[in-house]
Parts: structure tokens; sequence; C-alpha cells
């Protein structure tokens, strides 16, 4: 295994341990609502665009979010995760708070932050990282993720941080696997988006 490797297997952990605390602080500083939107900008600064570039590098970056063509069947795997996280606010009880209009454009700009940071993280850092092994290549982000989620679920107005763990943590290993197959991240970002794009609406 080598070093880049083992920085990504440890880089979650720590994630977590930085992150928990910061959206407590800024909580305590800003307020609930706040606080969630400015420690998701944190975590895509730090993580998803920062960590993510120095780890893989511009050009590794720009491959990976570069759009492959795929089976026209495959198309409707993205159609997955926005059926899961309709079913998931319905189930779960997951709704995030849009008392004013400029919320409800936040949180869609959220979604499309999340869209392209959390792929790039979670799932391309592994993809390029570990292409022959499923186990940290899928297994290991996916629980990762969905533990990730505790994080902002533990500031999110109206949110329940255990359903919102579960539900990423599927739609985590739904992701991997969609980044898996077609060899890009487009699809996962697409796909992630539109199921940001529906929990939010």
């Amino acid at each position: 295994m080598d070093s880049k490797q083992i920085i990504a297997l440890f880089m979650p952990p720590l994630l977590l341990a930085v992150m928990v605390p910061t959206f407590r602080l800024l909580a305590r500083r800003l307020g609930k609502s706040t606080a969630w939107y400015a420690g998701l900008v944190v975590y895509w600064i730090l993580w998803g665009a920062a960590f993510t570039l120095l780890l893989l590098g511009p050009d590794t970056v720009l491959r990976l979010v570069c759009p492959k063509r795929i089976e026209p069947g495959a198309i409707l795997f993205t159609a997955v995760p926005v059926i899961f996280a309709a079913g998931g606010r319905i189930l779960m009880g997951i709704k995030y708070a849009k008392p004013e209009p400029w919320a409800l454009f936040a949180l869609l700009a959220t979604a499309i932050g999340n869209g392209l940071f959390e792929e790039l993280l979670w799932r391309g850092t592994y993809l390029a990282l570990f292409p022959n092994s499923i186990l940290f290549q899928m297994l290991w982000p996916s629980v990762w993720f969905g533990l990730w989620h505790y994080a902002p679920g533990s500031v999110s107005p109206g949110a329940r941080p255990l359903g919102l763990m579960v539900s990423a943590l599927f739609l985590g290993l739904f992701l991997s696997f969609l980044a898996r197959q077609t060899g890009t991240l487009w699809w996962p970002i697409l796909a992630h988006t539109l199921a940001g794009i529906i929990m939010v609406i």
C-alpha cells in the first residue's frame, strides 16, 4: 500500500474528528441554520476541494469528472438515488426547514455543492486510488460517508442524524457502484445532485 492509499484510509476518521467540533462551534457562534451552511462550506473547501486536489492532483480530478458515454439503460441508474431520496424523506422523516426564499436557494446550492465535492472526496479518491479493491473502493468510503453525516445532521434544524446517516450509507454504496461501473464521477455527481434537490424541495 502506498502513502496516498494510507492517507485516504485514515482521512475519514480525521475528517469526522475535525468536522463534528467545527459544526458544533459554528452552531454556538452562528445558530444551527447558519452553522449548517457554514460548516458545509468549510467541508467543501478543505476536504472536497483542497484534500482531493492535493492527494490526486488536478489531472486525475479532471479525468474523473469528465463525462463518459455509457449504455442508455445505465443512465436509468441515475434515477435510483432520486427515488431513494424521495423514499428517505417519506419513510425516515428527513426534512429541512425552509422558512424563507433565501433558505430554499441556499439549500439548492447546497445540493449542487454536495453533489460535486462529496463525489470528488468519497467516490473519486477511492475510485482512483483503489481500482481493484471493492472493499476500499466501495465499502470503506460508503460506511464513513454515512458516519460523516452525523456532523451536519447534529446541527441541522429538522433533520434526524441517525436517519441521515443510514440513508447516506446506502446512497454512498449505490454511488460507489455507479462510479465503479461507469469509470467516471459524472453520473454519480448528477445522481447525487438530483437526490439532493429532491431532499430540499
